[in-house]
């Protein structure tokens, strides 16, 4: 029998004192990364929140544009028929939204001549937006400290959708 051999039934009934060493190290360990994880976590829910309401915007100024689009220029007062029923569309659009988003909204409806946001064929234009942020009352929560804001959140999401009538 080899030398060391005779040792290896010692050896492998020894109790090991590491147990309770390697319990605290991993306690330590989770400690540490949860606060990144929650960090993380919380940073995904707060941006997907933020690009739903985008989408949300992007949607309620097409769904406006194209109700303009389908009303006739037939009916009696044409005009005022055309900017209203844009402007319901687009507020049909974001009825689901929550009451914080959906008192921030902003929705225009009118020429589209001269605007920036058109080209020269439009003729008419719906412009959506919600402001994140106007003074005490917010959209998205944060965390502000100090100078900083956690996360940093953009003023407004807007969207301008050009319709030729």
């Amino acid at each position: 029998m080899p030398r060391a051999m005779w040792l290896l039934p010692i050896v492998a009934t020894m109790p090991t004192k590491q147990v309770g060493k390697e319990q605290g190290v991993a306690l330590i360990e989770f400690a540490l990364v949860l606060p990144l994880l929650l960090l993380l976590t919380v940073g995904i829910v707060f941006y997907g929140y933020a690009l739903v309401l985008k989408i949300a915007v992007v949607q309620a100024a097409k769904n406006g544009a194209q109700e303009a689009a389908a009303v006739s220029p037939l009916i009696e007062n044409y005009n005022t028929s055309l900017f209203d029923r844009a402007r319901q569309a687009a507020e049909d659009s974001l009825a689901w939204l929550p009451s914080a988003a959906f008192d921030a909204r902003s929705i225009t409806a009118g020429a589209a001549a001269g605007s920036d946001e058109c080209d020269e064929e439009a003729s008419f234009g719906v412009r959506v937006a919600i402001a994140f942020s106007d003074g005490e009352n917010s959209v998205l929560p944060r965390l502000v400290l100090g100078p900083f804001s956690v996360p940093p959140s953009p003023v407004t999401v807007a969207s301008y959708s050009c319709v030729s009538i």
